[in-house]
């Protein structure tokens, strides 16, 4: 543990001085080949999820996954047995593989139900057609959404990428995962304007591809929780725009703006429940 003791990565891994990381593993039993297959394996997982961010236009201040990043339970160290952690890493790194080529019923790390039990007070749900937000049980707030391009708006086509609606399940709304328009710098500012323009000939967009029009002024990225079949599906997002209609997103056009001063004032993590009332809407 004290091979890199002022060492911080972009994603919050440091070292303590409890010799437990700020991902939650214990390296006090670590053998010297332990902890070199450690960070090893921890740097392989946080360049692939960097790179998730970056085609999501994140290229700093990244989320911190915290002890959700390895995905699985403490009770044994995150899968980290000092006996044993050589087969145990390469576990995780098969794990990380099926992920990422979208063979799993997560697209990223997952969310465990510890994050789902937070606040259990406040949550939100999405029925295809209004994203309500419930405290102590009552529908406090709702705004009119729309999930999908016309014509796929269908249980049926939750599989369908850049068509298709959300897949039903609880989603994880973040506050590290709300992003505003008006934050990006002057040059990528510049870049989405140029790109509502250059996409259409499949040139780099920007992080803010179409601006306001296709986003509105804010966006918070979804992240699947671990039970949630996310049936393939990346990228996925609450956003506003001008009109209604996404990809798969969330798309509060115009209410967008409410909704990000009411969730930054809430301050706290919130559960998203997605349920269709009918096959199609």
């Amino acid at each position: 543990m004290d091979m890199y003791p002022k060492y911080k990565s972009p994603l919050g891994y440091a070292n303590g001085d409890n010799k437990i990381d700020a991902y939650g593993v214990d390296h006090s039993g670590f053998s010297t080949r332990d902890e070199l297959e450690y960070q090893f394996a921890r740097q392989n997982k946080e360049n692939q999820l960097i790179q998730n961010y970056n085609n999501q236009g994140i290229t700093k201040n990244y989320p911190q996954p915290g002890t959700n990043f390895w995905g699985s339970s403490p009770d044994n160290n995150y899968g980290f047995g000092t006996s044993k952690i050589h087969n145990n890493i390469e576990n995780m790194q098969n794990q990380t593989q099926s992920n990422s080529l979208g063979n799993s019923n997560n697209t990223q790390w997952g969310v465990d139900n510890t994050s789902l039990a937070q606040n259990n007070n406040a949550y939100l749900d999405f029925n295809g057609k209004e994203l309500r937000w419930h405290q102590n049980n009552k529908v406090t707030n709702s705004w009119k959404a729309m999930s999908g391009q016309p014509d796929y708006q269908c249980k049926e086509f939750t599989n369908v990428s850049n068509k298709g609606p959300i897949p039903e399940g609880q989603w994880i709304v973040k506050q590290s995962n709300l992003q505003n328009f008006d934050d990006l710098s002057l040059k990528d500012k510049a870049k989405s304007y140029i790109g509502s323009i250059t996409k259409l000939f499949g040139a780099p967009a920007g992080p803010w591809p179409g601006v306001q029009a296709s986003w509105g002024n804010s966006r918070v990225w979804l992240e699947p929780a671990q039970e949630t079949n996310a049936l393939g599906r990346t990228d996925l997002s609450i956003h506003g725009g001008w009109n209604y209609g996404s990809a798969g997103c969330i798309d509060l056009a115009s209410n967008m703006d409410d909704f990000k001063r009411m969730f930054q004032n809430h301050g706290n993590d919130m559960r998203l429940n997605v349920k269709y009332d009918k096959n199609c809407w």
